[in-house]
């Protein structure tokens, strides 16, 4: 296993490295010199993936960001994207704005709230709905069922002002279209609703251009770029479900907007637009308020006990 393309080191620096870890959770080696050998193309390489364990350090903060920093520095083009969306979004504009930082418990004063990175006009919201497409079928006691993907169907952006900025319906030939009755009542859709849609490829370049240099707010974002094929890392992101969580998991988007609106926007079809224009006011109205006045301190377990109080609806 490559130690991320790092320059060779000396056994010297390698001691010195292995001397700062220290074992974390259910971990019970160390990497160390012996356990480093250097290949053929002249890079550290681990002897077997079992020795390389968490890389907790005793050292001073500024050795072990220093670390880190080198480490950054040797990743690919593909390999920083893809660790960059393992932060929360708050963490990548601490490394991005480190003066935005604020260290807690002291308030978040307006101007200094790390969303003040990016002008109102930079910062948008997005929702995807979904349609079950059919890649084929499995046969099981002699009946034929679809094998079925969820494709994105309509996607809506809404501006900081809670307008709707880019909509679009997504082609899908009707013989791929998926809808039992409890989805037709749920989506509204039919499988005739796509014929005059988008091509999907068209809908990805105008996304990729329409977000170049945003901010991006959503609530449970994976599952939407996943369902648009774009990759999410290569987006600024900001999930709201990185906020609302109680003991209990995630908080979904119906929910929060009941409790705080008291709105209930999926009552009947889901929409897009509906669910973009309110993911943006959760934002704006609830999540920039609460982190003005320092609320919803994380406890041990990553979850917030302010949002328990919080009903679910299904």
């Amino acid at each position: 296993m490559l130690l991320a393309n790092l320059p060779i080191l000396s056994i010297k620096d390698i001691q010195n490295i292995a001397s700062k870890i220290k074992k974390k959770g259910k971990y019970s080696s160390l990497p160390t010199a012996d356990c480093l050998q250097p290949n053929e193309d002249g890079w550290w390489e681990l002897e077997s993936s079992e020795s390389l364990v968490s890389w907790v350090g005793t050292a001073s903060p500024h050795d072990l960001v220093g670390f880190i920093k080198e480490v950054l520095l040797n990743l690919r083009g593909e390999e920083l994207q893809s660790f960059k969306s393992t932060f929360t979004f708050e963490a990548r504009l601490k490394l991005l704005h480190p003066e935005n930082a604020v260290s807690r418990p002291r308030p978040v004063p307006a101007e200094v709230g790390w969303w003040t990175a990016y002008s109102k006009a930079q910062i948008v919201s997005m929702d995807c709905e979904m349609v079950s497409n059919i890649i084929g079928y499995r046969t099981k006691k002699g009946k034929a069922t679809p094998r079925c993907v969820n494709k994105a169907a309509t996607v809506s952006v809404s501006s900081y002002e809670g307008a709707i900025i880019y909509k679009r319906t997504v082609y899908h030939d009707p013989k791929t279209v998926y809808l039992t009755d409890v989805a037709k009542q749920k989506t509204g859709f039919s499988v005739n609703d796509f014929i005059n849609g988008i091509p999907i490829e068209t809908i990805r370049v105008e996304l990729t251009e329409l977000f170049n240099g945003k901010l991006i707010i959503m609530i449970g974002s994976s599952s939407d770029f996943e369902a648009l094929g774009l990759e999410k890392g290569k987006f600024d992101v900001f999930d709201l479900h990185e906020y609302f969580v109680k003991d209990t998991g995630k908080i979904g988007l119906r929910s929060l907007v009941m409790h705080y609106f008291k709105v209930d926007i999926q009552k009947g079809a889901h929409s897009a637009d509906v669910d973009s224009i309110f993911t943006m006011k959760l934002f704006t109205n609830v999540y920039i308020v609460e982190k003005r006045q320092n609320r919803a301190e994380v406890n041990n377990r990553g979850t917030t006990k302010m949002f328990n109080e919080i009903k679910t609806i299904k």
